[in-house]
């Protein structure tokens, strides 16, 4: 399968004009492979919930399903536990590159393998489905093969032909295991090595307090947070242990990691999202929102090729308006969500259609945490976000609109 949205169907020439060339949005679709049916995904992904659940309680650093409101909150919490004077904290942004491509088997043994087993060993499953009536070797047998399988044996259909490929280790999107939860635990585990061998106190647990490094981590994303004299020294440990660039060699951690950003505690670059801080009554106030450049690009434009399409055209439209709307402060953006709609509604046969899109879109408004009182005035909020892009004011209105 292909991720919705990344069948593009517009260039991003007419976007890199405005951007300066300061980021690179490739159109290549990123494709979503699903195992076989006898891995039992759907039976490993519903039985990692409650897992997922337990592990946020202790190690809040563990940054799963959370929104920028939420995640605002816990960063600021988390660091006040650390006792840190947040005047002499930097953050680091470290920018991996195909990270998923350059996780071998022998990472996946240490982290995932060793973590299920411990898992397998107290009662894991038992204690998961205690509420069902359940086979307990035909549980096993089918959660082990996604777990621990070494190679993994993807079918696809191209152009009429069957085609079945075999990739030893790596992570593939897909895999109910070692993506979400494998790459966050094997991310803690790369950076509390590097830490380690910088000779630095590391952190990502609950109540834990006056260590020199927190980690935060989601999937193949982290970032860090240090005193200022200490940044060199994850820098310079980082360097030995990982490559600069994607080759094959054997390199340290086997990881790449092209450059890490070295930025006030504030200002985070992090899972498609940017942050400010910025001022009110004389009081610094924190807030975390979406990356405008992945709004205004990334899912934004695509082509349905099939009868079978997932969403509607003119849908789609409504959605990008009402995430927009919802999401993103700034008269800009509010413009540009009044445009997504208009477009959205001239998409539509009828005004039945018009009111039963408007209630699907209602349906999702729940999932929407935006907390108003964090937001400053909208053009106070414009400028910031044009600030941080690296953009004219100028660039960032035509952007927008």
């Amino acid at each position: 399968m292909v991720k919705v949205g990344e069948k593009n169907c517009v260039s991003f020439e007419w976007i890199d004009r405005f951007l300066g060339g300061i980021k690179k949005f490739s159109d290549r679709a990123r494709l979503i492979f699903v195992p076989h049916g006898e891995a039992a995904c759907g039976l490993l992904t519903m039985m990692q919930r409650p897992l997922l659940k337990a592990i946020k309680k202790v190690m809040p650093s563990f940054c799963h399903s959370v929104s920028c409101t939420e995640m605002a909150s816990d960063i600021q919490n988390n660091l006040k536990t650390l006792k840190w004077d947040l005047k002499d904290v930097v953050a680091l942004c470290a920018d991996g590159s195909n990270h998923d491509g350059h996780q071998h088997m022998d990472l996946i043994k240490a982290v995932d393998f060793s973590f299920f087993n411990t898992l397998f060993k107290h009662g894991w499953a038992h204690k998961t489905l205690s509420k069902y009536k359940y086979h307990g070797p035909s549980v096993h047998s089918v959660l082990k093969v996604p777990i621990y399988e070494e190679v993994a044996v993807l079918k696809s259909v191209f152009s009429g032909f069957k085609l079945r490929m075999k990739i030893l280790g790596t992570t593939f999107s897909g895999s109910p295991t070692r993506t979400t939860l494998g790459n966050t635990l094997r991310v803690f585990s790369y950076w509390s090595y590097i830490c380690k061998q910088a000779g630095l106190s590391y952190t990502f647990l609950k109540g834990d307090i006056n260590k020199d490094v927190f980690i935060y981590v989601s999937g193949d994303d982290v970032v860090m947070w240090t005193h200022k004299n200490l940044a060199d020294r994850i820098i310079a440990s980082s360097d030995r242990l990982t490559s600069k660039d994607k080759s094959d060699k054997f390199y340290g951690l086997g990881q790449c990691i092209e450059k890490i950003a070295v930025t006030p505690w504030y200002d985070i670059d992090f899972c498609s999202k940017i942050s400010f801080q910025y001022w009110v009554d004389n009081r610094p106030s924190f807030v975390i929102l979406r990356d405008p450049r992945k709004v205004l690009t990334h899912s934004n434009f695509h082509r349905y090729c099939s009868d079978l399409a997932f969403m509607p055209a003119a849908l789609h439209n409504e959605y990008v308006a009402e995430s927009v709307e919802h999401e993103m402060p700034g008269e800009l953006m509010k413009a540009y969500a009044r445009n997504r709609r208009r477009l959205g509604k001239m998409g539509l046969r009828s005004r039945n259609h018009l009111v039963h899109y408007t209630e699907k879109i209602k349906e999702i408004r729940k999932s929407y945490n935006i907390d108003d009182k964090i937001i400053p005035n909208d053009v106070q909020m414009d400028e910031l976000m044009a600030r941080k892009l690296g953009l004219t004011f100028r660039n960032y209105v035509s952007l927008t609109i």
